[in-house]
């Protein structure tokens, strides 16, 4: 279960920031919700499509000037399929190893019993950000 879940997790953020690099560069983004063509999102442009297949990884290998990354034979074969009508891509997001811990800090056991405790006395809760331990 805990491999299943890091499969959605890394897939979930790797579509965040698709849609973070899409709406910076004006292109209107569609996800799919089932990639059994190789393709997670197609990017369009004043009639323009491309599609991309989304990945991450936190250990890149180093090609030349450039990454590698091993993509299965089946999900290459359909994004370089001449027959498709937009051109497929593969997008690689590199993440730095501490990644899931610079993202979310979760809050401590003292401190999950001081909120239960504040919301049980009908008090807000408390936002904190990640790595700052105090409020915004």
């Amino acid at each position: 279960m805990v491999a299943d879940a890091a499969t959605w997790q890394k897939e979930q953020v790797s579509r965040a920031f698709g849609h973070a690099l899409a709406t910076q560069g004006g292109y209107t983004i569609c996800d799919w919700n089932v990639d059994k063509d190789g393709v997670d999102v197609t990017l369009r442009s004043r009639g323009l499509m491309v599609d991309i297949q989304l990945k991450w990884t936190q250990s890149p290998r180093v090609v030349r000037s450039g990454y590698s990354f091993d993509l299965d034979i089946e999900t290459y074969d359909k994004l370089s399929d001449p027959e498709c009508s937009a051109p497929g891509h593969l997008a690689l997001l590199i993440v730095p190893s501490d990644f899931a811990s610079s993202v979310v800090e979760p809050l401590g056991r003292e401190d999950q019993r001081h909120e239960r405790s504040r919301r049980a006395e009908g008090q807000p809760a408390r936002c904190e950000r990640a790595g700052t331990g105090g409020s915004p």
